[in-house]
């Protein structure tokens, strides 16, 4: 159950009306998922279950977040963290909260706490960069983003920063370079996860 409503959340968000049905699908999702666990409190039992409920909330932040509505994705990020207070995806995804409300510091530091906990992120690695490209600073920008494509060398989305980066500090040539690698990484990416596609054998 739980697989097929985050594919339900993915596959909606291409548009303000999809979004929205996502979201209340996400939001029912949850209902049932809440009602199902007799207890609050993530230690109690196994811990799989606290984890999917977790991802869920999370996965429901980044759907308003797509819509821009930060009341909502604080409030669903928030309950990720009662479960979960020092997990990377729930400070990154504070991290996100904090750059739609238009709060670059206080996001950089969201960033910087994911970072200290799991270094290898790349998603937040990604973010890192690109609000120290915002600060200009852009040759610390460059080496998030390039580490984060040594980490995931096929992150389409990472490439283009990165170029963004260069192109920003006059290095045309580079900066060429990783748009044309961003593109035919692009042109290679599922629309979903492998990982979350269902198996109809």
């Amino acid at each position: 159950m739980y697989m097929s409503l985050l594919t339900v959340c993915i596959s909606t968000a291409g548009s303000v009306h999809a979004t929205s049905i996502a979201a209340s699908r996400v939001e029912q999702a949850l209902s049932e998922v809440a009602s199902s666990l007799q207890s609050s409190a993530p230690k109690q039992g196994p811990l799989h279950p606290w984890m999917t409920l977790a991802q869920i909330w999370l996965h429901a932040a980044e759907v308003y977040i797509g819509m821009g509505k930060a009341a909502e994705a604080t409030a669903c990020t928030q309950e990720a963290a009662n479960l979960f207070p020092m997990s990377h995806n729930v400070l990154f995804m504070k991290g996100q909260v904090a750059e739609l409300r238009g709060n670059v510091d206080e996001a950089k530091r969201w960033y910087e706490e994911a970072l200290s906990i799991s270094p290898t992120h790349v998603k937040t690695m990604q973010r890192m960069g690109l609000i120290l490209h915002q600060l200009q600073r852009y040759s610390l920008a460059e080496k998030f983003l390039r580490d984060a494509v040594q980490v995931n060398s096929t992150a389409h989305d990472v490439w283009n920063s990165l170029g963004e980066v260069l192109q920003a500090q006059g290095n045309d040539t580079a900066a060429t370079e990783c748009f044309l690698t961003a593109l035919e990484l692009e042109a290679s990416c599922p629309i979903l996860p492998f990982t979350i596609i269902p198996r109809t054998l």
